[in-house]
């Protein structure tokens, strides 16, 4: 159980600190460019998390991507919030940081422009699966067909769900799925992954 107490943040040397060898969390090459924009303009406003406990001493916890991302730029000390665990609430920890992270709110985020949610790290796919498709410039017609269907039991009232369909046939298969089973169905099925 954790005791409750004053969070202190130190500065570390980067040398000092030991990545976790078992930490399963990794970075595509176009997140950890968004992270190493984000580290250029606010600096590391979020300190790392480090083990404390005796034979488990600067062992990361939470982190790593930071610790990395400010390595390659040149940092010689980090922020650093000590924890003392066993190795095995270490793993723990390292995990549940990595796991318990939320969901996007997209209603909320609707109300940013797309480029600020671009510039971000969002990706344009991952948008146009969220949001009305107008919205957004520079959509190839030719290579996206789009299906969309009203979802009023959806989380987003108001909005339309839509498929993107990266084939013909494949939109000729969700047409004909349609076809033969009706609007409800579809709508249900896509509720069922929302």
């Amino acid at each position: 159980m954790f005791k409750k107490g004053k969070i202190k943040i130190v500065e570390i040397k980067i040398g000092t600190l030991k990545p976790a060898e078992y930490n399963p969390r990794q970075m595509s090459k176009a997140q950890a460019n968004d992270l190493e924009k984000s580290i250029k303009e606010f600096g590391l406003v979020d300190p790392l998390i480090v083990n404390q406990h005796k034979g488990r001493e600067n062992i990361v916890m939470g982190g790593h991507q930071r610790l990395k991302i400010a390595s390659n730029l040149g940092f010689k000390t980090v922020p650093v919030v000590y924890v003392d665990l066993d190795e095995k609430r270490e793993k723990e920890l390292n995990l549940r940081l990595n796991k318990n992270l939320g969901e996007w709110n997209w209603d909320l985020l609707a109300n940013f422009e797309i480029e600020e949610l671009k510039d971000v790290g969002f990706e344009e796919e991952e948008l146009m699966m969220n949001f009305d498709l107008n919205g957004l410039k520079n959509v190839d017609e030719e290579r996206f067909e789009v299906l969309s269907v009203m979802a009023p039991e959806s989380p987003r009232l108001k909005e339309r769900v839509n498929l993107e369909c990266k084939s013909f046939e494949n939109y000729e298969k969700i047409k004909k799925y349609i076809d033969d089973n009706g609007e409800e169905e579809i709508i249900e099925k896509i509720l069922e992954l929302i």
